[in-house]
């Protein structure tokens, strides 16, 4: 498949943000990162949770609520499968933080900064940024995900690259499909260069 202009801006457009997401990991105050991940690890739990109850996999035991002095800090157990179904299941539930992560991102609504006039206003843009800050910083798969994810994945992207040549494969990469992720890829953008850059001033006052 060719590469047009807005596939190209989506690969640039997600390479910046994963960097951009290790940099506030890396140079945010620790209550920054607590108040993120207190936010967005409940959000990581809760997308396996639905996607291993809408697979019907019997959950072990699950804990939501994260505490940061035991590692993982919160964790949802299933019963894995030893068939190719079920290693599907296990690479839908294992990657589902990201994909229902990437949903979110385009579902949340986003307010216009320059209309900000009242603090509701401003209250409301607070609670956006933070939710999708957190939302940015707990989407992608653990380790321990991936590892869960890989027999799955691998049979997945084997079966797309042989009906591919089969030529039975519907474009999933639709130029409005691209154009749908870029809108929030660009808010995301925009919402951790400003933490990023308070992070900095902060910091520069600090010295001075």
């Amino acid at each position: 498949m060719e590469l047009n202009n807005n596939s190209i801006q989506l690969i640039c457009f997600l390479v910046l943000n994963i960097a951009l997401r290790q940099i506030i990991k890396t140079q945010a105050h620790n209550h920054v990162i607590r108040l993120l991940f207190s936010i967005g690890v409940p959000l990581h739990e809760i997308a396996h949770y639905i996607i291993a109850k809408l697979t019907l996999r019997k959950i072990i035991k699950a804990k939501f609520i994260p505490d940061f002095s035991q590692s993982p800090p919160a964790y949802i157990a299933y019963k894995n499968s030893s068939c190719i179904t079920g290693y599907f299941i296990d690479a839908l539930i294992g990657l589902a933080p990201l994909y229902l992560g990437v949903c979110a991102l385009v579902i949340i609504p986003q307010p216009d900064i320059l209309a900000i006039n009242t603090i509701i206003d401003a209250l409301f843009f607070l609670i956006i940024w933070v939710v999708v800050l957190a939302v940015a910083q707990c989407m992608l798969p653990s380790l321990t995900d991936l590892k869960n994810s890989v027999r799955g994945s691998v049979i997945v992207i084997i079966s797309c690259l042989i009906l591919n040549n089969w030529d039975v494969l519907p474009e999933v990469c639709d130029e409005k499909v691209v154009e749908l992720l870029l809108v929030p890829l660009h808010v995301l953008t925009f919402y951790q260069a400003l933490l990023i850059i308070i992070i900095l001033l902060c910091k520069n006052r600090r010295l001075n």
